[in-house]
């Protein structure tokens, strides 16, 4: 008879997490779709309909949990998310969690890429100790989702460092030995500015160091000379690995635009008629009339860059 390589049942280790979440905080219960300090099922097939966690069909294990945007949750236990192992993606995003709990539990959770923490209020500091007592250290996460945390410039100048003091190679950026892997970066509305953007786009001009393939900037009060920093951070074809960048809801006005339009004729001459690895740059809502936006558009050699109108 053939052996079925997957398993039915929940790993012991995370059905133990699962009941220890749902005996703790009455809005994580609610999100796993169980009520508060109930014994639940152990069985997967019991779960397929809950879209808040996902098992390995293997081992059992947990591999994403979503507690985000169900309400505040005033307390999760790190021992529940030290049995998680397996666990890849995280959301807490909208719950208000007080930065120590979140950076308790990201150190306790050794495999995860994706973790999703917009709209908590974290603030510059919040961003700060994020940065030094996670990200610095960590070179596993690849997509971080900020957004809506007013982490400012002084939230960016962390995560820059971070950029900066990854050993991903020998590099002249280097300022210690953590590595970054962070690839997807997710920071709108977060009152960056231009100190935040200029700050950022030192990180990315650390090009044997910064992983980032998209930046999402929006909304984010970021004017021209912010944007002339982002532009001259694009460097040369041969090491800028951004691929896509949003910019929209800015102030980066005309003179922002013509500063990207000259940086992308730049990194497309060098390409000699081939590709550069910017392939999107999103800018509509930044003040930069029809005109200008049409030029940029033929700079990015792209139909699909959106650019602004207005």
């Amino acid at each position: 008879p053939s052996i079925s390589l997957f398993t039915t049942t929940i790993h012991p280790d995370s059905f133990e997490a699962i009941q220890l979440l749902i005996s703790t905080d009455a809005t994580a219960a609610k999100k796993l779709q169980q009520k508060i300090q109930t014994k639940c099922s152990n069985k997967i097939s019991d779960w397929h309909d809950i879209n808040s966690v996902i098992f390995d069909d293997v081992t059992g294990h947990i591999t994403l949990l979503d507690l985000g945007a169900g309400g505040r949750i005033r307390k999760l236990p790190t021992e529940a998310f030290s049995k998680l192992p397996k666990l890849r993606t995280l959301n807490l995003g909208g719950t208000d969690l007080p930065i120590n709990q979140i950076i308790a539990v990201l150190k306790t959770c050794p495999s995860l890429q994706h973790v999703y923490l917009g709209g908590n209020g974290m603030g510059g500091a919040g961003m700060k100790q994020l940065c030094e007592q996670v990200l610095m250290h960590n070179d596993t996460i690849e997509k971080l989702d900020v957004r809506f945390n007013d982490v400012g410039s002084i939230g960016c100048q962390a995560l820059a460092d971070v950029v900066l003091s990854s050993n991903n190679h020998e590099s002249s950026c280097s300022r210690s030995s953590s590595p970054c892997n962070i690839r997807h970066l997710y920071l709108e509305g977060n009152d960056v500015g231009d100190l935040g953007a200029a700050a950022l786009a030192e990180a990315l001009s650390c090009f044997e160091n910064c992983q980032i393939r998209e930046l999402f900037l929006g909304a984010n009060k970021i004017g021209s000379v912010g944007a002339k920093a982002l532009a001259a951070s694009l460097g040369d074809v041969a090491s800028s690995k951004l691929e896509k960048l949003y910019l929209e809801g800015n102030s980066i006005g005309p003179e922002g635009a013509a500063a990207f339009e000259q940086a992308l004729d730049q990194l497309y001459g060098a390409t000699n008629g081939g590709e550069a690895s910017l392939k999107k740059l999103f800018v509509d809502n930044n003040g930069i009339g029809k005109e200008r936006s049409e030029a940029l558009g033929r700079a990015l050699r792209s139909d699909s860059m959106i650019g602004s109108i207005m």
